[in-house]
């Protein structure tokens, strides 16, 4: 990071976080992490060229970083944090500057989720069949974002970090700026908002004129390989993480072993104690909407209900009704 020391005006912490490379990336690490990759992406035939090829290699690495950082400021109860990527240049007096518009950001939205710092507004076809109107002024310096991609500087608050990672993203992995303007504004591919809504999720903001911008030609994203083949989901990368859980939380008292049977297979799935009946009862249902599941075992940790949510539902020991979308993610 060439500005660390411009950074350092701010007055807060800095920590160089190593993301993933493009040369990391495959079916076992994925499956490792308890993630899987969005099948769908590829559209032949788009007018839109990174829609008609699969996803790359370093787009998956971003698009998990971004996703490991957000739980980092969960996980550590930060009130919110400035993420930065590596080829961002910075504008004079930055850290002055930002700390004043995010002054104003408190002032005029107390409740804001993400504040874009720099982007890329997408205001000519094809992307769109005609220029948005005009983007609706918070404050002098501040907007609420028409739909912009690249990730490279924003700030993202503690509850706005909570609704990324609501959504389900780590199970239908795509392009991050493809994924962050769907929960604040209206995506174009309909296949997008059947997995993340129309916009109505997250609350955002955007500093004009920027005051971070990409070094070079844009995103080196786009300089690396293809993947061989649009992934499938990780059928069973729950249980590898529920394991990784279960040890970080080192929970008192015996581990049980539950049998769960699914499309021919027998799989065993590690599990504590407090969640045995969470999962039984999950298992006994064949179909249930989202608040139904949520609604299970109340008492049980979010972060374990969540993952065994999810691991049964991709391994198909449950099967999520058709309306079962529209809110947050279990």
């Amino acid at each position: 990071m060439r500005d660390r020391l411009r950074i350092a005006e701010i007055g807060a912490p800095v920590e160089v976080f190593r993301a993933f490379d493009a040369a990391e990336i495959s079916e076992p690490m994925l499956a490792d992490l308890g993630v899987g990759v969005f099948r769908g992406w590829k559209q032949p035939g788009s007018k839109v060229s990174y829609h008609a090829r699969d996803i790359k290699l370093g787009e998956i690495g971003c698009s998990l970083s971004h996703w490991m950082i957000w739980r980092r400021i969960v996980d550590e109860g930060m009130r919110a944090a400035l993420i930065l990527e590596d080829d961002v240049e910075l504008a004079p007096r930055f850290g002055q500057v930002l700390a004043e518009r995010l002054a104003e950001l408190y002032e005029v939205s107390p409740i804001w989720h993400l504040c874009y710092v720099g982007r890329k507004r997408i205001t000519v076809p094809p992307f769109t069949t005609a220029p948005p109107p005009p983007e609706e002024a918070l404050a002098e310096n501040l907007v609420v974002p028409s739909f912009s991609y690249c990730t490279h500087a924003y700030v993202v608050s503690s509850r706005g970090a909570e609704v990324l990672l609501g959504q389900g993203f780590e199970r239908n992995i795509l392009p991050v700026d493809e994924f962050v303007p769907a929960l604040y504004t209206h995506h174009p591919r309909s296949d997008v908002r059947a997995l993340f809504g129309d916009g109505d999720r997250l609350r955002a903001a955007a500093i004009v004129p920027d005051l971070a911008v990409q070094a070079g030609e844009g995103s080196d994203t786009e300089g690396s390989s293809l993947a061989l083949t649009t992934p499938a989901p990780v059928r069973y990368g729950w249980a590898s993480a529920a394991r990784k859980i279960l040890r970080r939380r080192r929970k008192a008292g015996p581990v049980h072993v539950l049998q769960v049977e699914t499309g021919g297979d027998l799989l065993e799935f590690p599990i504590a104690a407090e969640l045995l009946g969470l999962v039984r009862w999950l298992c006994a249902q064949e179909e249930m909407s989202m608040a139904e599941l949520r609604r299970g075992c109340p008492e049980a940790p979010e972060d374990l209900r969540r993952g065994v949510v999810g691991y049964l539902l991709q391994s198909g020991a449950l099967v999520r009704r058709p309306d079962a979308g529209t809110g947050r993610g279990g």
